[in-house]
């Protein structure tokens, strides 16, 4: 609609290459998308530009396809003046009988519709190609109906129009006197349109001068605003150094003495804050990407160093089963019962895994509602249901008494997650793999009700090549298109996996 109207804006100002640059595109979507009634008025604007440009042939075939959108609409009033159009080219081309043959259609049409600028149109017309034929008398009678009608009306374009026409038939049929007073009402009216047209682009000039003056107005306020706005930046900025150089010399004069104190307390802070979750108690994983100072190294050493191998501390000989369980309740438990009965319960479950999850098996707080449980696989061919099943019963024995949704969203894998290359895969990657599978399990619970999960295991042919990418994500996926990985899953529905490997290089 926005390319139509451009298009009617440059038909009007007579920019033509502009006008049906934007009525094509205009065109082109309102026939993919089947729009006919805007379609047949794009049409008619093409075919009308064409006509002014003086390629008929261009004109009529636009004219002839807008009439037949027209016709499947079964608008009358439209229609006709489509007819009115193509008589007007093909009197254009000389080709009066064809023009003499839709002028007799256009008629019969604008007399059903009652409409009298059409017939008034129709009427002028009639006379122009009476005219071409050598009926002067005929063509004088016939602009003169046409006329009155027109001014009966109002219609100021149809009384010009119609006045040259009638001035060229008398001065044909030799009445010049007619003729020349022919030529005078056009000049009045001609007059007048144009008195009304200065009026109005008089006052367009006035709103325009004063939208200018209102610019003006108001980008000398917003420089002064600027200016305003950096020299008091300028002065914030003088203040804040003065302040901050205060500030760091007190801070260097006090941490002379504090050193020690500061130190054992950061050690403190660092042992709870990365070993332990705040809330639930449970060991987290947040060591997994921190980066400690030298200094602090050698103590963190006596604890727990996520690096390669460490979360997989078993020996290679022997399989270990992941899983990465969301709890969704622990999402909404605050909001549903504010946050000293959330605190508490998150502390209760904490306490609940610690006594119920007993070594060798191993569960870690991963974020605010996820957890990552491992434990041996000594059984090859165990079932990952028999996995999520356990995990499941664990849920429900701490709720049971609650009232609390019992559903989990479950990811599993098996370390090594290559059986033929054991160290292929590391534990930051084998956590993403888990991340896709809970992901996948999140997704199937929007479609389907109760708790769900997803395993992924690679096959045992599956060379470690395939995974030889700084984006285990992506190549994760290829293995599934692959046929390398296989997924189960407690639903049969499709699964929609998350593309985001794809801006991860943006990302990093």
């Amino acid at each position: 609609m926005a390319n139509l109207g451009l298009a009617t804006l440059f038909e009007q100002r007579s920019v033509f290459d502009k006008a049906l640059e934007h009525a094509t595109q205009a065109g082109e979507f309102f026939e993919h998308f089947k729009r006919t009634q805007p379609l047949a008025k794009t049409l008619a604007l093409i075919a009308s530009i064409y006509e002014q440009q003086g390629r008929y042939n261009l004109a009529l075939v636009h004219y002839f396809n807008a009439l037949d959108q027209e016709s499947q609409l079964k608008h009358d009033g439209r229609s006709s003046q489509l007819y009115l159009n193509i008589a007007r080219v093909y009197l254009q081309l000389y080709n009066y009988p064809k023009a003499e043959q839709y002028l007799q259609q256009a008629r019969q049409m604008a007399k059903r519709s009652g409409n009298e600028a059409l017939n008034a149109d129709t009427l002028l017309l009639e006379g122009k190609l009476q005219l071409a034929e050598g009926h002067i008398a005929k063509a004088i009678s016939t602009l003169q109906s046409g006329l009155l009608a027109a001014s009966r009306i109002g219609q100021l374009n149809l009384q010009l129009q119609g006045e040259v026409i009638l001035s060229q038939a008398f001065e044909q049929n030799s009445d010049y006197y007619n003729a020349l007073l022919s030529q005078r009402r056009y000049e009045q009216l001609f007059e007048r349109q144009q008195k009304t047209q200065l009026k109005s682009n008089v006052e367009v000039f006035k709103q325009q001068q004063r939208m200018m003056e209102r610019s003006l107005m108001l980008e000398e306020l917003e420089r002064q605003q600027f200016e305003s706005e950096k020299s008091l930046y300028q002065q914030q900025q003088v203040s804040i150094f003065l302040i901050s150089l205060l500030l760091v010399v007190s801070i260097v004069l006090w941490r002379r003495h504090s050193v020690a104190n500061m130190l054992q307390n950061r050690f403190k802070q660092l042992r709870t804050e990365f070993y332990t979750h705040p809330r639930s108690g449970l060991r987290n994983l947040r060591m997994l990407n921190a980066r400690l100072p030298d200094s602090l190294q050698q103590s963190s050493a006596n604890f727990e160093q996520w690096h390669l191998g460490d979360i997989i501390n078993e020996p290679l000989s022997d399989r270990l089963r992941f899983a990465l369980v969301e709890i969704p309740f622990l999402k909404h438990i605050y909001l549903e019962r504010g946050y000293q009965q959330g605190l508490e319960m998150e502390r209760q479950l904490g306490a609940y895994f610690q006594n119920e999850v007993c070594k060798p098996a191993r569960l870690y707080h991963f974020s605010d509602a996820m957890f990552l449980y491992i434990e041996p696989n000594s059984r090859l061919n165990s079932e990952p249901a028999q996995l999520a099943d356990s995990i499941q019963q664990l849920i429900d024995g701490f709720i049971a008494d609650r009232h609390i949704d019992n559903k989990v969203r479950i990811g599993m894998a098996e370390y090594p997650f290559l059986p033929r290359a054991y160290t292929a895969i590391n534990d930051q990657e084998l956590i993403d793999i888990l991340l896709m599978a809970t992901n996948a399990a999140r997704l199937n619970n929007k479609k389907e009700e109760g708790s769900q999960w997803v395993h992924l295991s690679a096959i045992d042919a599956a060379p470690a090549a395939s995974f030889a990418s700084d984006n285990i994500r992506k190549a994760c996926l290829q293995g599934i298109n692959n046929g390398l990985v296989k997924v189960q899953a407690s639903t049969s529905l499709e699964f929609c996996w998350n593309n985001d490997h794809d801006s991860d290089n943006k990302v990093n």
